[in-house]
């Protein structure tokens, strides 16, 4: 759970990267040699190897801070999981927040983000 929170964090700045940085704000790079991002489809657990993502976060005003991630989807280690991808259509995966993270009861805070599969854009809150 911890290293999927940091990769979220991280993955809220590829949309705020992408832009100048706001003044105030440190903007951390997702070391795509370093990385990668676990997933579980239909209770079977892999992970995409090939990842990039930033956070911009701003100290003064942690709810402005951003996320972004883009996963290769062609190095999702198991193929089975890799199949409903269909990375020789559609290589990348996005998940950019939309908004500031809220929070929530028992120190859960809900995340809006856009996820991008299959080149199809839909609104997800992630609870982190």
């Amino acid at each position: 759970m911890r290293r999927f929170v940091l990769l979220l964090l991280l993955a809220l700045a590829v949309s705020g990267a992408a832009a100048q940085p706001r003044p105030g704000t440190e903007t951390l790079q997702m070391d795509p040699d370093h990385a990668s991002v676990g997933v579980t489809l239909g209770g079977a657990k892999s992970r995409f190897t090939q990842a990039a993502g930033a956070l911009q976060y701003d100290p003064a005003s942690p709810e402005k801070s951003t996320i972004a991630l883009s996963l290769d989807t062609s190095s999702i280690e198991a193929s089975a999981a890799r199949q409903p991808f269909d990375p020789d259509h559609f290589p990348e995966l996005r998940i950019i927040s939309t908004a500031t993270a809220k929070p929530g009861k028992d120190s859960v805070e809900s995340l809006p983000v856009n996820v991008t599969i299959r080149d199809i854009t839909r609104p997800v809150t992630f609870q982190v």
